[in-house]
């Protein structure tokens, strides 16, 4: 999926475009955005390629929108089964005509166009013949995206890096594990307020090209979901998650909460929400660690150790498995799930049982970053390990103390960071790369093989 030759530009027409669309789905088969429309139009998406040196055009569904509505919008197939190689697409054009009538025609404006590289379906495929293809995938691990005005950050020379490394290393996914907005209490009540917090966002010039040349991947922790460190039925949470689901899509499991799964060849994520659910528990004297009765909820904590054992069934211990969730599952910062031991001990009980060997958890939150690993089965060495990624833009802290898991010299506190994870191998054998960046480059960095 990586190419490191150029940053592809994102060309919209702001007459009918609000600002750069988000690209929130990338597979061998296709690839989708969200697009905030501010025209009444018809609009009418299709991708071109040549083959055979004869230029070949595929559409899209039309679709009729309003004025500032959002729509998501996927170009495809590239790809059939059966017939990859017959049928070698690598290099597609991606448009968007519109026009102010409903008569299709050849004076209609192209309002998008963008060069998209399709992922080698050989190398993404786990048909039995392309299992030894190299599989070569990267990814940011971010959180706390603050910006100037409300909540000003210390400073934005973090996310100039992110941009840099969206423009060098083009990571497939960009993660948020949470908070990559923040609302005052006035604006929880207002949709047109919610908005504004991801129009602020989106509209962030040195995030420019970011947003839709990596699939944006984001998590929910408390402030997508109320002012700061809100449980279940905070105010207005049902419109505050519909306006979340609207500027960053996700194929969720269930309408009251946000959490999902997805494969890449045998790798497994999982993506949490720790606030829909979150419930305090009644009988917590201010003494342990019991605070609440649930983090996840029953039936999100069911589809965790359900996808656990998916993962096993279908790939086997060694694949890796990332879990993306707001809060983490070793340090005491921000109630995290120390303070919920029922759910915790349930879930690592769920990976000892079934012997996964590379469950990698991903969380911010802390603002500040380290490495945990845990021995969860002495006997085989079985490890759990959390990279945590904190803030990107938010206030930093420096509580090196917090974490009792944390590897020696991991811990990056006192400035603002977000991680890049690298997967390089086959199917089963992948070496995995972590680095830590602040705004003076990588700070951290290690390596783990998946056969251990």
């Amino acid at each position: 999926m990586t190419n490191h030759d150029k940053f592809y530009k994102t060309q919209i027409d702001k007459d009918y475009i609000a600002y750069e669309p988000t690209r929130y789905l990338s597979d061998v088969f296709s690839v989708g955005f969200t697009f905030k429309i501010t025209k009444k139009c018809t609009i009418i998406p299709y991708f071109t390629y040549y083959l055979n040196d004869q230029k070949i055009k595929v559409n899209s569904p039309i679709q009729n929108t309003n004025i500032n509505e959002f729509v998501n919008i996927e170009f495809g197939s590239f790809h059939t089964l059966g017939l990859v190689d017959l049928q070698p697409i690598t290099d597609v054009q991606l448009y968007i005509e519109a026009t102010n009538n409903y008569n299709i025609c050849d004076d209609n404006i192209i309002i998008f166009k963008k060069r998209y590289m399709v992922p080698d379906y050989k190398n993404y495929s786990y048909e039995r013949q392309y299992r030894n293809n190299i599989l070569d995938i990267n990814f940011v691990i971010s959180s706390c995206y603050s910006l100037p005005g409300y909540r000003n950050p210390l400073s934005l020379k973090t996310y100039e890096k992110l941009r840099e490394v969206s423009e060098t290393v083009k990571p497939d996914y960009i993660f948020s594990s949470g908070d990559i907005v923040y609302l005052e209490p006035m604006s929880l009540s207002s949709e047109y307020a919610i908005q504004a917090g991801y129009d602020q966002l989106k509209n962030f010039d040195i995030l420019n090209g970011v947003w839709s040349n990596s699939t944006w991947i984001c998590t929910t922790d408390d402030h997508e979901l109320g002012f700061n460190d809100n449980l279940t039925y905070s105010p207005n949470v049902q419109q505050l998650r519909d306006v979340y689901n609207k500027n960053f899509p996700m194929k969720i499991i269930t309408t009251n909460g946000r959490y999902s799964s997805f494969n890449v060849k045998d790798i497994t994520f999982i993506l949490l929400d720790d606030v829909s659910f979150k419930q305090f528990n009644t009988n917590y004297t201010g003494i342990g660690y019991n605070k609440f009765s649930n983090i996840l909820g029953a039936e999100q904590l069911l589809f965790l150790l359900n996808s656990l054992s998916n993962a096993q069934d279908s790939f086997g211990i060694m694949a890796p498995v990332f879990i993306s969730v707001g809060k983490s599952m070793f340090g005491t910062i921000n109630d995290t799930f120390v303070f919920c031991p029922e759910e915790r001990d349930a879930i690592f009980y769920h990976i000892k049982f079934l012997g996964l060997r590379n469950v990698f958890f991903m969380c911010g939150e802390s603002h500040f970053s380290d490495l945990s690993e845990f021995v969860v089965n002495k006997d085989t060495d079985q490890k759990i390990r959390e990279i945590r990624n904190s803030a990107i833009g938010s206030p930093p802290r420096n509580d090196p103390n917090d974490n009792q898991y944390a590897i020696p010299n991991s811990f990056v506190g006192g400035i603002n960071n977000f991680g890049l994870v690298n997967i390089s191998g086959t199917t089963g054998k992948y070496i995995i790369t972590y680095q830590v960046y602040t705004q003076d480059g990588i700070v951290y960095q290690i390596e783990w093989n998946t056969i251990y």
